[in-house]
């Protein structure tokens, strides 16, 4: 999986639409599924956590779209631990509607519809609505139950008209994400009892935003653009130490660049993202991000050469430099030899957090983290059609890594912390695809963790080796099975005394689809099949054996 940062995502993808799309010629190098936005037909539990994949701007063109229910591997950290669902594509009439309803055990529920009106071939605008959550009691590792609760909504819109000269879009977002705390999380922390209007042990999430974007569509102009921005706000209501926080952000993006001729260009883009809260402890911020670089491909070379200069205001340092290359030869269109190196800025504001551990407290000024280097050697092939084989090693350094430390000996109380972390790792994936009949999904990474301080909790929940194998059938065209399965073991930092412990991840899981009608369709989704004991955030089981069973229809 690329690498995941929330805001990149956030940023180009919030109100896209529900279709997604591949590129015509698929190559070794870049077999890439870019959805515009998530699509999840597993319901999420309590302690379960969605992260996009890194997207690019869509076409207008449409495709219908099969969805994929393999979760993808990890391939770059920071990462959060569960994989998002994401879709295949197939040439046919697209359908504009869609709508998906689905209901399981432990008060499951999952919902979504989605709307794309094509008034011409210039304007089109899209629709977007769902929801997901779960209502029931989850056992702690001593089997002691908790009454859980957890429902998050999200809607989005997006506009978009082709001028002759550049596409214009205008989007919109807008979300709420209710759940509540263990009981004892208030009785261990009195200063919960001090505040007011803490409603013991719930927690809101509220996040909206709004933004327009213009991109270039003569590509044969001297100078090239792509240029959007959008203005955001979040809140989180119910924060012990500090209650009704709120957050907004106002972030732009330029991407600028001139075709020197055919093989060669330069360009530059630009970042900046402002930050204000409504908080004496954190400061407001300002950051701004200079990414000249030097671009070259020819039949056999693709070169990118350039480099991070990130300058910030109000925390931390205030100046920072990474590296952004990337060199890949060609040596036949079925192998590629490639090595990178990355890095920059990954911004520690709310939306981070809320997937970082929405269970987690903000106790004052945490600072963004930066990817110092991330630097690869890899080797990828395609020797048969159908089969993709990928081998890489690398290292990675990051400063102030943020994590989540446990408050006091009780260990239900966290909140985040930052600490400078890195690692070497290595690994393998294969993908082979029959026909569309039958396919088969290996992956494997393993790391090896350090801090650069004394502070070994920070590597906690740092993934020391990730596993994950896949396998889907056809049997006949309207029924497709499938099953998939996860393992993730963590580290065990030396000096996590009284503590709880957490455990490694190990998940199994089935599906089942079956097309009644050409735009009918139900499905099965069984996950947690051996009712493992685990946790996606410290302290927060996850659900045992569950279920979710619904139809799916197009219009």
């Amino acid at each position: 999986m690329k690498k995941i940062h929330i805001l990149s995502a956030l940023f180009l993808g919030l109100g896209a639409s529900a279709f997604a799309q591949t590129t015509p010629n698929d190559t070794t190098m870049n077999r890439t599924v870019v959805v515009e936005r998530e699509y999840n037909p597993i319901i999420q539990g309590a302690s379960k956590v969605n992260v996009l994949p890194e997207v690019e701007e869509p076409s207008m063109s449409q495709k219908e779209v099969e969805y994929e229910l393999n979760s993808v591997p990890a391939q770059a950290v920071p990462i959060s631990l569960v994989k998002p669902f994401v879709a295949k594509e197939y040439e046919a009439r697209t359908w504009p509607g869609y709508l998906r309803l689905g209901a399981g055990n432990l008060g499951n529920i999952d919902a979504r519809g989605h709307y794309t009106f094509q008034f011409n071939e210039r304007d089109q605008l899209s629709l977007d609505v769902s929801s997901w959550g779960m209502n029931g009691k989850l056992k702690y590792a001593d089997d002691v139950k908790w009454k859980t609760r957890y429902y998050r909504t999200e809607g989005s819109m997006l506009y978009r008209h082709q001028f002759d000269q550049l596409d214009l879009s205008v989007f919109a977002n807008m979300g709420v994400h209710n759940f509540n705390l263990r009981n004892e999380f208030v009785s261990a922390n009195t200063r919960l009892l001090e505040l007011k209007d803490y409603r013991a042990p719930k927690q809101n999430f509220t996040y909206g935003n709004v933004g327009f974007g213009l991109k270039s569509r003569d590509e044969f102009a001297t100078l090239l653009y792509d240029i959007s921005s959008q203005f955001g706000v979040y809140g989180r209501q119910y924060d012990p130490v500090e209650a009704d926080l709120k957050e907004t952000l106002l972030q732009t993006q330029a991407k600028v660049w001139t075709r020197l001729d055919d093989e060669n260009k330069l360009g530059l883009d630009l970042n900046m993202h402002n930050r204000f809260v409504n908080s004496d402890s954190i400061k407001n911020s300002t950051t701004l991000d200079f990414n000249p670089y030097y671009g070259f491909e020819s039949d056999n070379w693709k070169l990118r050469l350039g480099a991070h200069i990130d300058l910030g205001f109000g925390f931390g340092k205030s100046f920072l430099v990474s590296p952004d290359l990337d060199i890949q030869y060609i040596f036949s269109d079925n192998y590629i030899l490639y090595a990178q190196a990355k890095g920059g800025r990954i911004h520690s504001n709310f939306k981070r957090f809320q997937n970082t551990s929405p269970y987690t407290f903000i106790s004052g000024k945490n600072r963004d983290t930066y990817e110092q280097i991330n630097a690869s050697l890899g080797f990828k092939a395609s020797p048969i059609p159908g089969l993709w084989l990928n081998l890489y090693g690398g290292y990675q350094m990051l400063k102030d890594d943020l994590y989540i430390s446990a408050v006091g000996e009780s260990s239900l109380l966290s909140h985040y912390s930052n600490e400078d972390t890195k690692n070497f790792y290595g690994g393998a994936s294969l993908f082979y695809d029959y026909k569309n009949r039958v396919g088969v999904n290996l992956a494997a990474i393993g790391r090896k963790w350090k801090t650069d301080g004394f502070n070994n909790n920070a590597l906690l929940f740092k993934p020391k080796m990730e596993f994950e194998a896949g396998f889907y059938l056809k049997p006949i065209e309207p029924l497709k099975l499938g099953v998939n399965y996860t393992l993730v073991s963590r580290e065990e930092p030396d000096n996590w005394v009284g503590k709880l412990a957490v455990d490694n991840i190990s998940k199994l899981s089935a599906h089942a689809s079956y097309q009644i009608l050409k735009p009918l369709s139900v499905y099965i989704v069984a996950d947690n099949l051996m009712n493992k004991k685990y946790q996606y955030y410290y302290a927060y089981p996850v659900e045992g054996l569950n279920f979710i069973a619904g139809l799916s229809f197009q219009f």
